[in-house]
């Protein structure tokens, strides 16, 4: 709902504007039945249960508006592994990362196949104790108080930063829910079956089972429910 006033004049605007969201004539809402815990901390996996299978989770930051902007709009994908025989019991990946999830409160929906979210539950975002307001805040670096150094010329802008498997997020089609196979591997390893399954074992990853039918980084190309094994590596 909106309403406001008319600075011009100085009247109130009594008309009223509702909005009913599409996602709302969709079908039931899923509905998140049980939250083992409501503080959740940066690095985490954390366990819901849904009363049915859900697509995806996500967390939103409390809204913030005022003069048709929202300052405080944060919207945060959490990766997750399904388990369960009927796929109610959800590991949902918190970000370690405080830049893509400032601590502070968040809104969870769970959210089912036809993009219909449930109710939310309030979560708590916090990093742990050694982490102080100043490392998890906003960021200010030291150069901006007193910049120093050459000025590289106009045009002379990077196009792009590498940025680790850590903060790239956790691919929950593989092993277990204290697993995290990288979503997107170093910029040094290719694309490739072969490449990527040498690298997690370079690492240390051991055996890992596929979660589900997809395989989305192409580690089970004989699709035997094993990612990395002898015939995926001879194959990739």
């Amino acid at each position: 709902m909106t309403t406001g006033d008319d600075p011009g004049n100085g009247n109130w605007n009594h008309n009223v504007s509702v909005y009913s969201p599409p996602y709302l004539f969709k079908g039931e809402r899923p509905v998140i039945t049980s939250l083992i815990d409501s503080e959740w901390t940066y690095g985490d996996t954390q366990r819901i249960t849904v009363d049915r299978p859900i697509a995806k989770a996500e967390l939103i930051r409390p809204a913030a508006v005022t003069h048709s902007s929202d300052p405080n709009q944060r919207f945060v994908d959490l990766p997750l592994s399904v388990g369960g025989d009927d796929g109610t019991t959800v590991d949902l990946n918190v970000t370690s990362n405080p830049d893509l999830a400032p601590p502070g409160w968040y809104m969870l929906f769970a959210v089912d196949a036809n993009g219909v979210p449930s109710v939310a539950e309030w979560v708590h975002l916090q990093g742990p104790a050694a982490l102080t307001a100043k490392d998890a805040g906003a960021h200010v670096h030291d150069f901006a108080g007193a910049p120093e150094g050459k000025v590289t010329g106009p045009g002379r802008k990077r196009a792009s930063e590498p940025v680790p498997p850590t903060v790239s997020g956790c691919d929950r089609h593989y092993g277990s829910a204290n697993v995290c196979v990288p979503t997107a591997f170093p910029a040094e390893v290719e694309a490739t079956t072969a490449a990527r399954c040498a690298w997690l074992e370079q690492n240390d990853y051991g055996r890992l089972e596929v979660n589900g039918k997809d395989d989305p980084l192409r580690l089970d190309e004989n699709r035997d429910g094993v990612a990395c094994g002898k015939g995926d590596v001879r194959r990739g």
